[in-house]
């Protein structure tokens, strides 16, 4: 019997397969060589095919060609047909893999590739539209300012704040006081110190934290005014 080798040469010449399956390469393609096939993987192919377990079950007739591979039932009685050499590159290599000659004239000339196509090119993404100029957005305007009208009940303090300790000094030169019965004109509302005063009996509890901004900028208790609820007449300041 002849002493055969585990694994044979490699070049890049057509691809064919043992029992004459050609392969014809992919335009734009790339090749990326494995090696060659080793003749236990074939044995092991043969053994597949046939359902056996035999030494030398798959093996070529003739050493000058690389076409009489066979698979047999005993490594002198080939009589199992011809090997796939497709299918044992893939065996050996893992998918995908193909079998190519590299020297027609020797049996162990069987050599397995890779052949990956080139990814298509991608097609350029088309330009998006230039988005809409944005209008500027327009002004928030300010609250509206409602000139509602307080009639004060009761001396109250005139404050620069909503609480009795910003109460102008006698010597700010700004009156101290509102005088009952006078109409105050009343720009905007606020919350501030809670104070005690006329209409304190209309509260719970008797206190108020409603304070009242005018157009001089000085503040009034809603306590001690008169506006028809115990809620706000004007915007928040």
């Amino acid at each position: 019997m002849l002493k055969f080798a585990a694994r044979v040469s490699m070049t890049t010449l057509c691809v064919l397969t043992a029992i004459g399956v050609a392969s014809a390469q992919p335009a734009s393609a790339k090749t990326i060589e494995l090696g060659g096939v080793d003749q236990q993987v074939v044995i092991k192919w043969c053994n597949a095919k046939l359902g056996l377990n035999v030494l030398g079950a798959g093996q070529p007739t003739n050493a000058f060609d690389p076409y009489s591979w066979r698979c047999g039932h005993t490594p002198l009685l080939m009589d199992g047909g011809g090997v796939d050499m497709n299918a044992v590159c893939v065996q050996q290599y893992g998918a995908p893999a193909e079998a190519y000659v590299s020297n027609p004239k020797w049996a162990w000339s069987w050599n397995c590739r890779r052949v990956e196509a080139d990814p298509a090119p991608q097609a350029a993404p088309a330009p998006q539209p230039a988005p809409a100029p944005q209008a500027a957005p327009a002004p928030q305007a300010s609250a509206p300012i409602t000139q509602n009208t307080g009639l004060v009940k009761t001396r109250t303090q005139r404050t620069t704040a909503p609480n009795l300790a910003s109460q102008y000094s006698p010597t700010s030169g700004s009156p101290q006081w509102w005088e009952a019965g006078v109409n105050v004109d009343l720009q905007c509302s606020v919350h501030g110190q809670p104070v005690k005063g006329f209409f304190s009996f209309n509260i719970p509890g008797g206190f108020d934290d409603l304070w009242y901004r005018t157009p001089s900028g000085d503040y009034i208790a809603d306590v001690d005014i008169e506006t028809g609820t115990l809620s706000s007449v004007t915007p928040p300041c």
